[in-house]
């Protein structure tokens, strides 16, 4: 039976602990970033407003090759969570308490509505009267991810009401319109928080391209989701990357291309914009751009063995 489930009342804090903890002290994530690896880890347990919890660090290691041409990117804020048996919890600077992330008891069909959450990357682009977002669950499904099996909740965010309006703010948990998030991963189609579906971004490289889950790992858990180095790879590997792939031509109007591709190789070679949303992608090595406005792109190559290449690119209109 759908469902509408109004969650403002969790708005106020309260602290039960399910037989299993969402980031506990040593947890890492790490995410594809171009220009690096994003590296998301819980540094210890503090206190909010008398709410126990657990701090989270969000950095973007950046690759030598990159430090050395003189490109920083910059980290993002802290996080701090703590969570329910089917309710994880984040510190919510707009309401100076902890509001909900991500909740697990909900089913297909089901509408969340839940207090808007912090910005990592951007600001909004438009002034609403609520306060609020709508979610909508598509399905729950245990799902297995490398060793472990776990419940993930499909959803896409809602732009309009039933008459038809804009509801206003939009959050995403994914880079793109549908996402996911998974119990004790959280986000494993991006970062963290869900990302802004109507707010403005700074076109600069300063800003974390963040991409997809690497690996997870706590004591308890461990969860690989690619074949290649969940870190940083060694500095050769990125050198051995600069001289052997090559994407042209830049700037770029129609199609833009990759040489150096091992033979017989499998590759995936996209477009996202500057905070990882994919814009277009092909299994070849010739991308069409014709669908594309003018601006500021980073193009992504994966090759089989795991390895990733980023670039950025200028496409011309």
């Amino acid at each position: 039976m759908k469902s509408v489930l109004f969650l403002l009342f969790l708005l106020l804090p309260f602290n039960i602990f399910g037989q299993s903890t969402f980031a506990p002290v040593g947890a890492e994530w790490y995410n594809d970033m171009g220009y690096g690896v994003f590296h998301t880890y819980t540094e210890l347990d503090t206190t909010i407003n008398g709410v126990p919890c657990r701090k989270i660090r969000q950095t973007a290691n950046e690759l030598p090759y990159w430090i050395s041409l003189g490109l920083t990117v910059h980290d993002l804020d802290n996080i701090y969570v703590y969570n329910s048996p089917d309710t994880v919890f984040v510190y919510n600077r707009y309401f100076n308490r902890f509001t909900p992330l991500y909740v697990f008891n909900v089913h297909a069909g089901d509408t969340i509505k839940l207090p808007i959450l912090p910005l990592m990357i951007g600001s909004f682009v438009l002034n609403s009267p609520d306060s609020t977002f709508l979610t909508m669950v598509d399905s729950v499904k245990q799902v297995v991810y490398d060793t472990a099996t776990l419940k993930t909740v499909y959803t896409h965010p809602i732009q309009k009401d039933s008459m038809g309006y804009d509801v206003g703010f939009m959050y995403r948990y994914g880079r793109d319109t549908t996402g996911a998030y998974v119990e004790k991963i959280g986000n494993a189609r991006g970062m963290l928080m869900p990302g802004c579906g109507m707010c403005a971004v700074l076109a600069t490289e300063s800003i974390p391209n963040i991409g997809r889950l690497r690996c997870y790992n706590d004591t308890g858990l461990s969860v690989k989701m690619i074949a290649g180095i969940c870190g940083n790879p060694p500095a050769g590997v990125e050198t051995m990357a600069q001289k052997t792939l090559n994407v042209y031509p830049i700037p770029a109007t129609d199609i833009l291309n990759i040489e150096g591709v091992p033979y017989g190789a499998q590759i995936k070679f996209c477009l996202t914009d500057l905070i990882g949303k994919e814009i277009c992608s092909t299994n070849t090595t010739s991308l069409r751009l014709t669908f594309q406005p003018g601006g500021i792109y980073i193009a992504r190559i994966e090759i089989g063995d795991g390895s990733v290449f980023y670039k950025r690119v200028i496409v011309l209109r």
